[in-house]
């Protein structure tokens, strides 16, 4: 699965967790379409791609972003952040995508 496609499925869900839950609200759909649009102008796939040119700074804290986006839920009890499995399986594989680019 491509970037965009992991991200569609992120922020869109997919058919059977949309069959089994409420339709966005209008509010929601719109927010949907903003985080969309921001994430095509931060050309984030561009930048993984080329992880390798970073600097070794801001590789790490690259990489120590994503690791924190893979956070479990016991790592998370007591703050204010709720876990999200979804999300932390879409940052454990951009950390893998991210580490064997940079071996």
């Amino acid at each position: 699965i491509g970037l965009f496609s992991s991200l569609a499925f992120l922020l869109g869900g997919n058919d059977s967790q949309i069959s089994s839950q409420k339709q966005p609200s209008v509010e929601e759909q719109e927010a949907i379409k903003v985080a969309q649009s921001c994430i095509e102008e931060c050309h984030l796939e561009q930048l993984l791609q080329e992880t390798k040119f970073l600097i070794i700074d801001s590789l790490n804290e690259l990489i120590k972003a994503l690791i924190y986006g893979c956070q479990g839920p016991e790592q998370l009890a007591g703050s204010d952040i709720k876990f999200d499995q979804d999300s932390a399986v879409f940052c454990l594989e951009l950390l893998v995508k991210v580490v064997l680019q940079n071996r």
